[in-house]
C-alpha cells in the first residue's frame, strides 16, 4: 500500500494509537522497519517464498523501508516538538 499511496496520514496514525495505544503502533512499526533494514536477506527470502515480483521486493526492502522509517522518526520528532 505504501508503494502506491505514499506516506501514512498523521490522522490515521493518531486514530490507530487512540484505538490500540501509543505504546504499540509507531514503536512496533519502527522496530519492524529496522528489522527489514538490518536483515534484508530474510525478507528477500520471504519475498521469494510468496512469489513477490523481484522488482517489488527490491524496492520495498531496499528503498521503501528506510523511507518509511525516516517518515516515522519525523512524525515522532514533530509530535515531541509540539509538546514543548
Amino acid at each position: 500500500m505504501y508503494r502506491y499511496w505514499g506516506a501514512i496520514p498523521n490522522l490515521a496514525i493518531t486514530q490507530a494509537e487512540e484505538y490500540y495505544s501509543k505504546s504499540v503502533i509507531v514503536p512496533d512499526l519502527i522496530a519492524s522497519l529496522e528489522d527489514i533494514i538490518n536483515n534484508p536477506y530474510n525478507y528477500f527470502e520471504a519475498a521469494k517464498t510468496v512469489k513477490m515480483k523481484d522488482d517489488w521486493a527490491q524496492d520495498l526492502i531496499t528503498n521503501k523501508a528506510s523511507k518509511l522509517l525516516s517518515e516515522m522518526n519525523a512524525f515522532i520528532a514533530d509530535r515531541e516538538n509540539a509538546l514543548t
